[in-house]
């Protein structure tokens, strides 16, 4: 027996061009990340817009900023992403050789500060996660290791 007769297509938000990461941020939102874009984005839960977290300069990659494709949130707020480092050739856009793991903090007054590179030298880091006591005291990760393939 099948497990549904019908299939709805629901679409909870439009404007990032490929989701490759969400993860929830400390005021219950959504963060969503765009691997091809390098964008960033706070998404209320009912689907609307909020700000955006990371907009790179130009339309494709490099971004000096990266290509964010895993997301996680550490236990005081930082946003960590995992960083393809997308290259594009001319004919083609694929995963550069020196992905990152980088981190966005956030001011008093909640406002993202420029992403800092925590590792770098990572072959396709795709993903992303915080165990409870994995940060060490400056807020950098401990044993620090991202999904490489």
């Amino acid at each position: 027996q099948p497990l549904a007769d019908t299939v709805r297509r629901e679409v909870f938000f439009r404007g990032l061009y490929t989701f490759s990461g969400l993860a929830l941020a400390p005021s219950g939102h959504l963060y969503a990340a765009s691997v091809f874009t390098g964008e960033i984005l706070e998404i209320a839960p009912d689907g609307t817009l909020v700000r955006k977290i990371l907009e790179p300069d130009g339309w494709l990659p490099p971004f000096p900023t990266g290509n964010p494709m895993g997301l996680a949130v550490g236990a005081d707020g930082t946003l960590y992403y995992t960083d393809l480092d997308l290259a594009w050739d001319g004919l083609s856009i694929g995963p550069g050789p020196d992905g990152k793991v980088r981190r966005i903090r956030f001011g008093a007054d909640g406002t993202p500060r420029p992403p800092e590179t925590l590792l770098d030298g990572l072959a396709f880091p795709d993903g992303l996660g915080i165990l409870p006591g994995s940060l060490g005291p400056t807020g950098d990760p401990v044993g620090a290791g991202a999904g490489s393939s």
